[in-house]
């Protein structure tokens, strides 16, 4: 049954969050080392040990089950009437494509922070599908996820508890215990089960309107009283709030200086690979190839929201390589241009769209708790260490690799890719470096 939560709830929201941030960490286990089950679980899928580590982890605030309440009837105004409340520099969170309406959907940071979770079915009849938008505050994690699991259709709630000082979930079907971060329950009967996820642009509100002026806006009127135009852990323009500092002030189970604490990553866990990618070094270069595992993986800028969106590289029987040209992506292989969303708008593979790869938004620190052999991903550092590499080669080893070459449109012969072989750089993901001035075959008519 729904019920209104009172000013008692919010005022233990208030006050946990006072003695957190006062709060030191907690040593990792008696003996201060990660679990074995922990790493173990990365390559050999978790287990009864490990989903036991995850459950004597939990750290408790002080609040109940949906004292932090999730919005089940989320109500949605204009771009326009949202604007009257909204400044430009404030974060939202964008779905833009994938909605039977057609219409994107623009989710205000500073209303997720008070919910964590966005419950919504779209489409009705046989066709209505469940999902939910959830944001960890904490540790700066937004995803999307189906609420179609194991055969049943739910909704989920917060337990108000923290794992990794990453929010915890409960679905109302079972009761089984999420992991906001791993889209994973890791207790209840629905242990073991992993969500279906969905990729979420964080970019700013006067940037997501503009790109997006009819899109559909969460409002505030949620049927609870909370202070929607302030955030209790501060501000991500301030460097003096939480979410710019360096503290930690939640247990974790293990912990990795690689990166800064609350550098921004996108977490991507793939072909048994878990990899942090920095975040801001996708910017330089617009169009960023590279591998994780097997699969090929291109990185493109949206200029318009300022973020990144990660796309498979495969298109039918192409591995594609992308530049960035005069404002425009194309590939080499084909010179297609693309749009920033991977929809392809004129040459060969037009009408075509690139596959979306769920790389979604963490602090560091949140993400290397839970995959602590994580890899981590920097372009800047790839392309040097490739430059590196090079500067060994010997003379005749600097020679030009030959240009690609392609058959007319309508064979059935595949495109010969340029003989470049891939560095060999640290981590096991070497990046694919296409530069900017490499040629397009001009059979393409660009």
């Amino acid at each position: 049954m729904h019920t209104r939560p009172t000013f008692l709830a919010a005022a233990l929201f208030c006050l946990a969050l006072l003695c957190a941030w006062a709060m030191p960490v907690r040593a990792q286990n008696a003996s201060g080392l990660l679990p074995s089950s922990a790493a173990e679980a990365e390559k050999a899928g978790p287990d009864d040990a490990y989903f036991e580590e995850l459950r004597n982890s939990i750290f408790e605030t002080g609040l109940g089950r949906n004292n932090i309440p999730p919005i089940n009837r989320p109500q949605y105004i204009s771009v326009q009437d949202a604007a009257l409340a909204m400044d430009d520099g404030e974060s939202v969170f964008v779905l833009d494509y994938g909605n039977p309406d057609g219409q994107p959907r623009i989710y205000p940071r500073r209303v997720l922070v008070w919910h964590v979770v966005v419950n919504e079915v779209l489409g009705s009849g046989k066709n209505a599908r469940r999902r939910s938008i959830t944001y960890s505050p904490i540790t700066g994690c937004v995803r999307g996820y189906s609420g179609e699991v194991a055969g049943f259709s739910t909704p989920f709630g917060s337990m108000g508890t923290l794992l990794n000082a990453n929010s915890i979930l409960f679905d109302y079907s079972t009761n089984s215990m999420w992991s906001q971060l791993l889209g994973m329950a890791f207790d209840g009967p629905l242990k073991g089960t992993t969500l279906e996820s969905f990729p979420l642009v964080w970019t700013t509100w006067g940037r997501a309107r503009k790109r997006y002026p009819d899109a559909k806006v969460l409002s505030r009127a949620t049927g609870y009283r909370r202070s929607y135009g302030t955030d209790p852990y501060g501000s991500y323009r301030r460097d003096d709030s939480y979410y710019q500092d360096q503290r930690i002030l939640h247990p974790l189970l293990h912990q990795d200086d690689r990166l800064e604490p609350k550098a921004r990553v996108l977490g991507l866990h793939l072909d048994d690979l878990s990899v942090a990618i920095v975040r801001q070094s996708l910017k330089q270069p617009k169009a960023a190839n590279f591998d994780a595992g097997v699969t090929p993986i291109v990185s493109l800028w949206d200029e318009d929201l300022d973020a990144p969106r990660l796309f498979d590289r495969r298109v039918g029987n192409y591995q594609l390589h992308f530049v960035y040209r005069d404002g425009s992506y194309f590939d080499v292989e084909t010179g297609t241009r693309w749009q920033p969303d991977g929809l392809a708008v004129e040459g060969r593979l037009e009408n075509n769209r690139l596959a979306l790869i769920d790389g979604f938004d963490v602090m560091w620190f949140a993400w290397s708790a839970f995959y602590p052999s994580t890899t981590i991903f920097s372009w800047e550092d790839a392309v040097t260490a490739q430059k590196t590499e090079e500067e060994t080669f010997s003379a005749v080893e600097q020679v030009e690799p030959p240009e690609p070459t392609f058959d007319k449109p309508g064979t059935e012969t595949l495109p010969t890719l340029p003989n470049v072989t891939p560095p060999a750089l640290p981590k096991d993901i070497p990046p694919t470096v296409i530069t900017p001035d490499m040629k397009i075959n001009p059979e393409e008519g660009l």
